[in-house]
C-alpha cells in the first residue's frame, strides 16, 4: 500500500498549488511564499492521514512523510514562479499515462477471455509487452513533432551530442555504483525488492524482459520523467534534481518494506539526475532514450547471461 500512501500524500500536497498557479495566483513574495507552503504541509499532513484511515488502508509514515515535506519545497518554487503551468496539463497526462497503461492489458484479457489468477508468467510477461506498447503509441503520437526535430538535430550533430551523453552517463554509472556499494556495506537491511523481482522474471522469460526493459522502456520512461518534466520546470537544477528523484523513488516506493529501503533511491537517482542532465545539455531527448536502452541492454545481458542482480 506504499503506494496508494504517495498518491493521496501528493495530491493533497501540491494539487492545491497547482490549481491556483493555473489560475493565474501566485505570490512573489519570498516569505509569504514560505509560510504558505509551510501551512499547506500541516494542513495537507492532517487531511492525509484522514483520507487514508478512512479509506481503510494502512498508513505508511515512510512515504507519508518524506512526501509532504518534499512536495511542500516544490510548492514554494510553485508560488515563486518555477514551472511552465501552460504545459503542465499534456505533462500531466503524460505522466498519468504512465501509471495507467496497466490498463491497456485489460484489452486482450477481456478480448480472450484470460483468468488472471491462473495466468503464467509468460502470458503475463506478454500483457506487459501489450500495455507497454499501447503507451508508447500513444506517447509517440503527443510528441511527434518533437521527436522529428530532434532526430534531424540528431543525425546532423551526432558525435558532439552522443559525447556528452557517454560522459554524463558514465559518471551517473559510476555514482550509482559506488552508492549502491555504499548502501549494502552500511545498510544491509536496504533491500532492492524491485531487483530481485526483475531477476526473476528475467530468469523465467528472458528475451521478453529484455525487450520490455531494454527497448521499450527507455522510450517510455525518458519522454516520461524526462521530457515531460523539462517542459514543465524552468529551472535548470530543479528538473534535473526532481527527474532523477521521481525517477528513483518510484523504482523504490511502490516496493518499499522498510525506511532502509529508501536509501536505494539514491542509486536509481544517480542515474536518473545524469539523463536529465544530458537531456538538458544536448537539448535532445535522443540523448537519454539512446543511453538508456544501452544501460539496461548491458544490465540486462550480463543479468540473463552471469545471473547478476541489476539496477534498471
Amino acid at each position: 500500500m506504499s503506494f496508494f500512501n504517495f498518491g493521496i500524500a501528493s495530491l493533497m500536497t501540491m494539487l492545491p498549488f497547482l490549481i491556483l498557479k493555473y489560475k493565474g495566483i501566485a505570490d512573489k513574495d519570498q516569505l509569504l511564499s514560505f509560510l504558505l507552503s509551510f501551512f499547506w504541509m500541516i494542513i495537507s499532513f492532517i487531511f492525509s492521514l484522514i483520507l487514508i484511515n478512512s479509506l481503510k488502508y494502512d498508513l505508511n509514515w515512510f512515504v507519508v512523510v518524506p512526501t509532504i515535506v518534499i512536495e511542500s519545497i516544490y510548492n514554494y518554487f510553485i508560488l515563486r514562479g518555477a514551472l511552465n503551468i501552460k504545459k503542465f496539463p499534456k505533462s500531466f497526462f503524460v505522466i498519468v499515462l504512465f501509471f495507467l497503461s496497466v490498463l491497456f492489458q485489460l484489452i486482450p484479457v477481456y478480448l480472450f477471455h484470460i483468468d488472471l489468477n491462473n495466468i503464467s508468467t509468460t502470458n503475463a510477461m506478454y500483457l506487459t509487452l501489450f500495455g507497454d506498447g499501447c503507451g508508447l503509441i500513444i506517447l509517440i503520437l503527443l510528441y511527434w513533432k518533437e521527436l522529428k526535430a530532434d532526430f534531424k538535430k540528431l543525425v546532423k550533430d551526432f558525435n558532439p551530442i552522443m559525447d556528452k551523453a557517454i560522459r554524463y552517463w558514465f559518471v551517473g554509472l559510476m555514482i550509482m555504483i559506488v552508492s549502491n556499494l555504499l548502501i549494502n556495506w552500511f545498510i544491509p537491511q536496504a533491500v532492492a525488492t524491485n531487483e530481485n523481482s526483475v531477476q526473476a522474471m528475467i530468469d523465467q522469460t528472458p528475451l521478453l524482459t529484455f525487450i520490455c526493459a531494454a527497448i521499450l522502456a527507455p522510450v517510455i520512461e525518458e519522454l516520461t520523467f524526462r521530457k515531460a518534466f523539462r517542459d514543465v520546470f524552468k529551472t535548470k537544477w530543479l528538473f534535473i534534481l526532481t527527474s532523477g528523484l521521481v525517477f528513483g523513488g518510484l523504482h523504490v516506493v511502490p516496493t518499499l518494506t522498510s525506511f532502509w529501503d529508501l536509501f536505494l533511491i539514491i542509486p536509481y537517482s544517480a542515474l536518473g539526475c545524469s539523463f536529465a542532465y544530458m537531456l538538458e545539455d544536448t537539448n535532445n531527448v535522443y540523448t537519454s532514450i539512446i543511453m538508456h536502452f544501452i544501460h539496461n541492454a548491458i544490465l540486462t545481458s550480463a543479468s540473463i547471461f552471469v545471473g547478476m542482480v541489476i539496477f534498471l
